[in-house]
């Protein structure tokens, strides 16, 4: 399975997330009237009160996983209720064709339309009512129920189920192993394998508070295997200070905390490789690109000529002078002064993504400034006169009253922070869209602008990571 989802009580979650303004706003989106319409035209089957009356204090889980070639399906579990599964199938077989076969010693049940366009598959076994839309995955499900081996013999979920607060809405469980290529189905522009490298299983506990949506909970990475997450071991989270220096109207900015970059290389068994690019360079590395970085970096949007989306590196300096001198050695001849900042252009050939990782492939030859306690790096001229503008003006993420609210919830020290805002963050998710999906955001654009800010945060531990989402 790519993700779980566990309730106590389905029917007391769906009325509490209806209820969230975060709904109030998605409720007329495609995929979401799609998903309410399906849901509508079942429970139209049956008696309303019956159904409520089964869901009431009904635990559930739902499983995510894969249905067919690149094809991911859901299958729903609950414990059963005999008279309640009469009814329900005598009220299917008089609105639906039906077909009945045996599997493994229970009985399926195929509820359909002659055009196909409806297909329910359904099954009562060992006191447990299994539904779903793939006749693969409800299969798959009772095979799971006689099996010896199952997903809490796994060291990994087990643990993390053992630390999920059941008291919360829903538990959520993702094998961020199988994430990406789920999110593949999604996103196909999008490249998302850095997901599987962050751990092995995380969990949220899902809450609504306020008509917000809050979520938190740990991501797992196991001390026998590299993951990108252990580098932060032992070093302390920090307070965030680039806010200092993006611009309030980018669309996403990530900020690590972040010294151990060589120990993490080493531990995922690539430092040889890494250090063979190094070699390439005609330059001393630690020198002009380690020794004066302090103790943050991260990379922000910003929105270039012609509405493209552009991005900034920055990286905080111990020293303006010694940051200065080590990237000046590494400049061109050019040269432009702007609004009192000096913006200079390195002439070494990727120098950051070769050094600091794929986060920066995108910098090839960047424009560079020293500022306000960072060395920022931009691609785009006009984006590094933006950034001064903006910073000149007072237009950054510090200054802004509606950021300084929505992130007085969030803990104040992080070794990973990653904030989205839109409609920002709108321009730059289109570019990861395709079809109909990019045609449904164009429509829903002005509606999902509503949702201003949205955050994930993460601290790491000895062998967790603290995981907050709002």
């Amino acid at each position: 399975s790519v993700l779980v989802l566990e309730s106590p009580s389905i029917g007391e979650a769906l009325n509490s997330l209806s209820q969230t303004s975060m709904y109030s706003q998605i409720d007329s989106l495609p995929p979401i009237l799609a998903f309410a319409e399906e849901l509508k035209s079942l429970k139209g089957n049956f008696d309303t009160d019956s159904v409520t009356d089964f869901l009431k204090k009904r635990p559930v889980v739902m499983a995510i996983a894969l249905s067919g070639a690149e094809k991911h399906g859901a299958l729903f579990i609950a414990p059963g209720n005999k008279d309640f599964e009469k009814s329900i199938g005598k009220r299917l077989s008089s609105v639906y064709k039906v077909s009945q076969k045996t599997y493994s010693e229970a009985e399926v049940y195929h509820f359909y339309k002659e055009d196909k366009s409806k297909n329910y598959y359904v099954s009562s076994y060992r006191n447990l009512l299994l539904f779903s839309t793939s006749s693969f995955l409800l299969e798959e499900g009772i095979r799971q129920v006689n099996s010896e081996f199952n997903i809490k013999q796994n060291p990994q979920f087990q643990k993390l189920y053992n630390t999920s607060n059941k008291k919360d809405l829903a538990n959520l469980y993702i094998n961020l192993k199988e994430l990406p290529e789920f999110l593949k189905t999604k996103l196909p522009l999008g490249n998302q394998q850095f997901i599987s490298r962050m751990g092995s299983w995380a969990e949220l506990d899902i809450q609504a508070y306020n008509k917000e949506l809050l979520m938190s909970g740990l991501i797992l990475f196991p001390e026998n295997e590299p993951y990108f997450l252990q580098s932060f071991q032992k070093v302390k989270a920090r307070v965030t200070e680039g806010l200092k220096i993006v611009p309030a109207a980018s669309g996403l900015w990530a900020s690590l905390y972040y010294r151990n970059y060589l120990a993490s290389l080493e531990s995922a068994g690539r430092l040889r490789k890494h250090e063979q690019l190094l070699e390439k360079l005609d330059f001393d590395h630690n020198k002009h690109l380690l020794k004066w970085v302090d103790s943050e970096m991260g990379i922000f949007t910003t929105t270039g000529e012609g509405g493209r989306i552009n991005y900034v590196a920055y990286f905080k300096h111990r020293d303006e002078d010694d940051a200065r001198e080590a990237l000046d050695s590494l400049a061109t001849d050019f040269i432009e002064g702007y609004r009192g900042i000096i913006i200079k252009k390195l002439k070494a050939e990727n120098a950051l993504p070769r050094f600091y990782g794929p986060i920066f492939t995108d910098f090839h030859y960047p424009y560079f400034i020293v500022s306000n306690g960072f060395a920022l790096f931009a691609e785009d001229l006009s984006s590094m006169k933006g950034i001064i503008n903006d910073m000149v003006d007072g237009k950054t993420l510090g200054a802004d009253e509606e950021f300084k609210n929505f992130s007085a919830s969030l803990p104040s020290e992080s070794h990973i922070k990653i904030i989205a805002s839109s409609p920002g963050f709108l321009n730059y998710a289109s570019t990861s869209l395709e079809g109909g999906d990019a045609k449904i955001l164009e429509k829903n654009f002005d509606k999902l602008s509503n949702f201003r800010w949205a955050a994930l945060q993460i601290n790491v531990d000895d062998d967790a990571a603290l995981t907050n989402g709002m």
